[in-house]
């Protein structure tokens, strides 16, 4: 389990310009981060010292990623979040 410290420390370092990218990461701290290998935790300072711009687009799969690490834990940790926000509408049908 995370102290509480490193988990405020991550949560300071989450926030984000973009709002998406606030409530992705915030999500994952909330509800994968405790039980996260530590690969997954390393892979989440990589994500968290990217640029908006390259986060977002990696994290919508809009660009490759390059880093295995990286990639599993977007597919393991933010796969079923990023899924809900880029589904279509279905209401709108």
């Amino acid at each position: 389990m995370s102290s509480r410290s490193e988990l405020s420390k991550l949560r300071w370092r989450c926030r984000r310009g973009m709002r998406e990218l606030d409530v992705m990461l915030n999500h994952y701290l909330d509800h994968h981060y405790n039980a996260a290998s530590e690969a997954d935790k390393q892979a989440l300072n990589q994500l968290i010292d990217m640029a908006d711009p390259e986060l977002y687009d990696l994290m919508l799969g809009r660009v490759p990623c390059h880093d295995s690490a990286v990639q599993s834990l977007l597919k393991s940790g933010f796969s079923e979040f990023i899924d809900r926000l880029i589904a279509p509408d279905s209401s709108s049908k």
